[in-house]
């Protein structure tokens, strides 16, 4: 099978698929690029304001993608809770039938009837099956007037149950919805990245440092790695990485030798523009970047490490959460 030329490959749209997140860090670089460097090449004017609106609708869309998916896993953490709660109610309710009458005990014709299909329905198989385990308890218990107090309790809970699980799968449903809409505004934006690639290939083909300028390469070539480690010397400061952060984006700093390291988030290579986070020797702090000050993520990409000591050797590892 002959492959597609891989100049009409799209780049941009295959590296951020199934990647909500990197396709919004590209698009923070390359819209805040077009803005600045508009304003001393007039072609790229053109070429900003039909990028910007897509950039505006990828950012609005990943995030309320991104409060969604919050609100699932809220919802998902509070069906579980529920259910081992109930669970250690079931063997409260369990004790207390028992010790209603001896014809009650376990192994009697009306424990069986009760617990017809034994307790681990309650804390094994699906989500539904465990909670209609309750419904199916309470009904169990009808016939018997003298346990109604303890059936009104179970049937209270299955309802508990029943309406979080309702609530739950409704976030499901927003989420599936929100990720189709965020899915659709991500191929537009890199598409359109794709579209100024070429344009700017066009229009500037003896510039090349200019063209890369203009997108978010690091970004783009970075790897799946996650941590990173080095060796500094005495009063040396050095870039860690490049990477555009999100503010609630979270570091491990960990400092594993004797000297006192400061980090920077800066502008500029090996810069220190930013509120220094200190670790010292032999201890790690894990920080969220917004800790680093107020700044525009686009330009502030360079994590940069500094010995603090003038004698003594340090090393460092840094880890991406």
């Amino acid at each position: 099978m002959k492959r597609n030329w891989k100049y009409l490959l799209n780049q941009f749209d295959n590296i951020t698929r199934n990647n909500y997140k990197k396709a919004l860090r590209i698009s923070i670089f390359h819209d805040a690029v077009l803005k600045t460097k508009k304003e001393t090449e007039p072609l790229l004017i053109p070429i900003y304001e039909r990028y910007h609106p897509l950039h505006v609708a990828l950012a609005k869309e990943y995030s309320t993608w991104k409060s969604a998916g919050g609100s699932q896993e809220g919802q998902t953490l509070n069906v579980e809770q529920l259910l081992d709660l109930s669970y250690t109610k079931l063997k409260r309710w369990n004790t207390s039938i028992q010790a209603m009458d001896e014809s009650f005990m376990n192994g009697t014709p009306n424990y069986i009837a009760i617990f017809n299909n034994g307790r681990s329905s309650f804390s094994k198989g699906s989500i539904e099956s465990r909670i209609n385990a309750y419904d199916a308890l309470a009904k169990n218990l009808v016939p018997f007037v003298m346990l109604s107090g303890i059936r009104t309790e179970i049937a209270a809970t299955f309802v508990i149950l029943e309406e979080a699980r309702k609530l739950q799968l409704g976030t499901k449903g927003t989420l599936k919805s929100v990720s189709g809409k965020v899915e659709e505004v991500r191929v537009a934006a890199m598409k359109m990245q794709w579209r100024n690639l070429g344009f700017a290939m066009d229009a500037f083909c003896d510039q090349e440092k200019y063209i890369e300028s203009l997108f978010d390469l690091d970004t783009l070539r970075e790897s799946r790695q996650r941590k990173f480690t080095g060796t500094l010397a005495p009063e040396e400061q050095k870039r860690v990485l490049v990477h555009t952060f999100f503010e609630d984006d979270v570091l491990r700093l960990k400092n594993n030798g004797t000297a006192v390291v400061k980090f920077y988030l800066a502008s500029s290579e090996n810069g220190s523009n930013s509120n220094a986070i200190t670790v010292t020797a032999k201890s790690e702090e894990e920080i969220v970047i917004s800790e680093f000050g107020d700044l525009d993520f686009s330009k502030h990409r360079f994590l940069t490490a500094i010995n603090q000591s003038d004698a003594v050797v340090t090393r460092y590892e840094v880890s991406i959460r």
